[in-house]
């Protein structure tokens, strides 16, 4: 299966958050990124691998992106 780019604003919007929000707000962040992983444990426990495996690096650029913006909310 080809992997296709969704940049993440538009995946945080799939996933039914607006990204500008998640930078501001501890918990609607807090809540998607939960939301994120027990959907890559029942996409794996399921046996959809391939599929945990992009939401899981879907979420890692996504966790990365918010500690830049968090990062430069904080200077």
């Amino acid at each position: 299966m080809k992997e296709r780019h969704i940049p993440i604003e538009e995946y945080a919007e799939l996933q039914g958050y607006n990204y500008k929000t998640l930078p501001t707000n501890k918990k609607a962040r807090t809540e998607f990124l939960a939301q994120q992983e027990r959907l890559i444990k029942l996409l794996k426990s399921k046996g959809f691998v391939e599929a945990a495996l992009i939401h899981g690096r879907k979420r890692k650029q996504l966790q990365d992106q918010l500690n830049d913006d968090l990062a430069l909310l904080a200077d």
